[in-house]
């Protein structure tokens, strides 16, 4: 069964935005976070003579954050307006344990009457 088509962009994009949001944490902590701690060496020492090319690092690794970081969010808000606007409907439980309550106390579907 491909869901994918029979749900459209929002079941793709809501399975992508989780994925993203993952990508922006390990790029943060493993691209940023290390060049950082290099960087924080030099107000002790000299800069090394690859400096630049250390920072054009550094910015890289925060512009692919921020794309990953914002595109999460962006999903987050596109799939929640689209939802308030009734263009998706809500999840309704599969389970029979989420069906609403009996209306009276005893009665319970199909068993109604059995119980004395």
């Amino acid at each position: 069964m491909d869901r994918a088509g029979s749900e459209g962009w929002p079941f793709v994009a809501a399975q992508g935005r989780p994925a993203r949001a993952v990508s922006s944490f390990l790029i943060t902590r493993f691209g940023n976070v290390p060049i950082n701690g290099r960087i924080k060496q030099w107000a002790a020492t000299a800069p090394p003579p690859d400096h630049a090319e250390i920072l054009r690092r550094w910015e890289l690794c925060n512009d692919a954050r921020t794309a990953t970081a914002g595109l999460a969010f962006g999903l987050l808000i596109a799939l929640t307006l689209r939802r308030s606007s009734g263009d998706i409907a809500p999840h309704a439980p599969s389970s029979p344990a989420f069906t609403s309550p009996p209306s009276s106390p005893g009665q319970r579907g199909d068993l109604e009457g059995t119980i004395q």
